[in-house]
């Protein structure tokens, strides 16, 4: 899915400060990744700080549990410190203004810390932080203007610390959705946008095969769906369409039963080759054919969900990974 980088810029006291080169990478969301970008907003030495406070009432932290320190520095948390270690660290505010955003909005973060450094984060849905950092000053403010690929929420966290001592602080602010799902009764999460394309299906013995057009960057390839009725794993999977025009549309030595069918062209050609997909689908049991349009659509964030159109406007909702699919009939039937 889509990526995108998050470049900040904050000036403090008149130097401009520069990213750390030795801190970790953290693993990149996946399809899609919160990016971002800064816009400074000038510090001046002498302006009076807002009042403190932990964090701002308004935003609602995330529930993901914090990720580890960033390694450079290399601190140690408050509550292993020895005792009588001086450990003058604090992060007495870490707020958002304003509070909800929509996406591609900015957002401007504010910040208090007492210490010797601090440092600003990025982090992913699953709570990871992602690179780059920004050192930042130990007061100051900063714009960020979010992607409009970042859904749900924009997470952000402070360190600070002194020494080999620190002190973090997470804030999550909530994105509006700009996209609509295309089918009723839908789950609460926000959408990517729905990808509409041609489409054609064939049922089986054992399961249904979807096929969906390319579409754009999102689909270069054309894509088959194949949905299993058995309760072995992956309970569906998706395989690129690779039958082209000339090569054989059928295996004349392969007979099906009576009243039933061998798939032909590009669901043949999967049929056949595929490793296991022959095995558990069986023979079709009508012929392939055209479905008015295909609709696929898939929640935000790593292990979203997707859901796809079927024969007779049934909506297929496909869990992630391949664990589950069944027709969705709203959200009593999620797991």
């Amino acid at each position: 899915m889509l990526a995108a980088v998050l470049c900040l810029v904050v000036q403090g006291c008149g130097t401009s400060r520069t990213l750390p080169t030795t801190l970790a990478t953290a693993q990149p969301a996946t399809p899609i990744e919160a990016a971002a970008t800064a816009t400074p907003l000038s510090q001046t030495a002498g302006q009076t700080p807002v009042a403190a406070k932990t964090t701002a009432p308004t935003v609602t932290p995330s529930p993901v549990p914090p990720p580890e320190p960033p390694p450079s520095p290399t601190p140690t948390d408050t509550s292993l410190a020895t005792a009588g270690a001086p450990a003058p660290v604090a992060i007495r505010e870490f707020s958002a203004s304003p509070s909800y955003i929509e996406a591609g909005n900015p957002v401007t973060l504010t910040w208090q810390a007492s210490g010797e450094w601090a440092t600003l984060y990025r982090s992913d849905e699953q709570g990871r932080l992602i690179e780059p950092s920004l050192a930042v000053s130990l007061t100051g403010t900063l714009v960020v203007t979010t992607s409009l690929t970042v859904l749900n929420q924009a997470d952000f966290f402070l360190f600070a610390g002194a020494g080999n001592i620190y002190e973090r602080s997470q804030l999550s602010v909530p994105i509006g959705c700009p996209n609509e799902w295309f089918f009723s009764d839908p789950p609460a999460s926000c959408p990517q946008p729905a990808q509409v394309t041609a489409a054609a299906a064939q049922h089986f013995e054992r399961g249904l095969l979807l096929w969906l057009q390319a579409s754009g960057e999102e689909r270069p390839f054309d894509e088959v769906y194949a949905l299993y009725d058995d309760t072995a794993l992956p309970r569906w999977q998706t395989m690129v369409d690779n039958w082209e025009s000339g090569m054989p549309e059928t295996d004349p030595e392969i007979v099906p039963p009576s009243g039933l069918f061998q798939p032909v062209r590009g669901f043949g050609k999967i049929w056949r080759e595929r490793s296991g997909v022959r095995e558990r689908l069986g023979w079709a049991t009508d012929e392939e054919f055209q479905m008015e349009n295909g609709v696929l659509q898939c929640a935000s964030g790593k292990y979203a969900s997707c859901y796809v159109t079927g024969p007779e406007g049934v909506v297929y909702v496909l869990y992630a990974n391949g664990g589950e699919w069944a027709p969705w009939t709203g959200t009593s039937s999620e797991p």
